[in-house]
């Protein structure tokens, strides 16, 4: 996933002096047309990729101690036309962690893990979550944290005790080998319940990037649209962001020489991020996920995705 330019280029340096970089002839990997590290590199700290081109991704919560109820899933992703690794995917019941452990860019599979976040897993993930200063919470309106989704049951419908702002996120993050956030992108959905209809429903996304230096993230814009489902008995929101890097590459090479270009791949591209977030909404105060994402340019494979959601609000 893309490694967006800021502290990614100390790491790169760390990898060359500390010798875990090997170089590698430009033709040999333009043989192989990927983005992934050169066959030679054994390994890096928090990624390792195999003899197939499957990247494996250790730097993350994916212990015990910090997550519980475990499942493992493998997400198809599609190749686009220009073909990038699109991945819509999902999360569905709500207040859950998620995290990436693998990834092979030729056959565009992912490998998730997800579950629940433990007290510890909440610490860890919020020692490793950049801070940000403005609150995504601006909606007017007084709201309770939705509950993730269960069946609507004529019963659980019928009551008016569901009336009312109901609140629920869904974050997506581009994560570096040392845990470092490259680009995330929140969707806090505030939705309302009047007897059995979802009338209305606002967002207000919290996005962040990484700037280091001179090695600037642009952020190319985003947005929100509004779907009503169910005859009106549930309303999604989607929102989305774009940012793209054009330095990355260049400060690499200009630190490491041909090293730093084979730890690319050989790929002086952009690096550019893609994140949707999708919350929806239901009349009886429960809610689900989805999202879709990509990721281009060089050395984007040493980055992985994780997600977060549940009910309320979340820079």
């Amino acid at each position: 996933m893309p490694f967006t330019r800021s502290k990614s280029i100390v790491v790169v340096i760390a990898l060359v002096t500390t010798g875990l970089f090997s170089s590698t002839s430009p033709a040999s990997s333009a043989s192989t047309n990927t983005e992934a590290l050169s066959s030679t590199v054994t390994s890096i700290p928090g990624v390792s990729v195999d003899a197939s081109g499957t990247f494996h991704y250790s730097n993350n919560l994916t212990s015990p101690q910090d997550m519980s109820n475990v499942i493992t899933s493998i997400v198809q992703g599609t190749k686009n036309v220009n073909g990038v690794c699109v991945f819509s995917e999902s999360n569905s019941v709500g207040a859950q962690f998620g995290t990436e452990i693998a990834y092979n860019p030729s056959t565009c599979q992912d490998t998730m893990i997800s579950g629940q976040l433990t007290f510890k897993g909440s610490a860890d993930l919020a020692a490793i979550t950049p801070s940000l200063t403005s609150s995504p919470t601006t909606t007017k309106f007084a709201f309770r944290p939705a509950q993730p989704f269960a069946s609507q049951s004529s019963a659980a419908i019928s009551t008016a005790s569901y009336n009312g702002y109901w609140a629920a996120y869904n974050k997506l993050a581009y994560i570096d080998p040392f845990n470092l956030t490259i680009v995330s992108l929140s969707n806090n959905f505030t939705w309302q319940i009047s007897g059995t209809s979802v009338p209305w429903g606002v967002t207000n996304p919290s996005a962040f990037m990484e700037h280091f230096g001179g090695d600037v993230t642009t952020n190319l814009g985003g947005g929100t649209s509004y779907l009503s489902l169910n005859g009106g008995t549930a309303r999604e929101s989607l929102t989305w962001n774009s940012w793209t890097n054009t330095s990355f590459e260049n400060w690499v090479v200009f630190f490491m020489g041909i090293a730093g270009y084979a730890a690319c791949g050989f790929n002086s591209s952009p690096a550019n991020f893609y994140l949707q977030p999708n919350v929806l909404g239901y009349n009886n105060a429960t809610f689900s996920t989805s999202d879709t994402h990509t990721k281009s340019g060089g050395c984007t494979d040493l980055i992985h995705t994780n997600y977060n959601s549940g009910g309320g609000s979340l820079n």
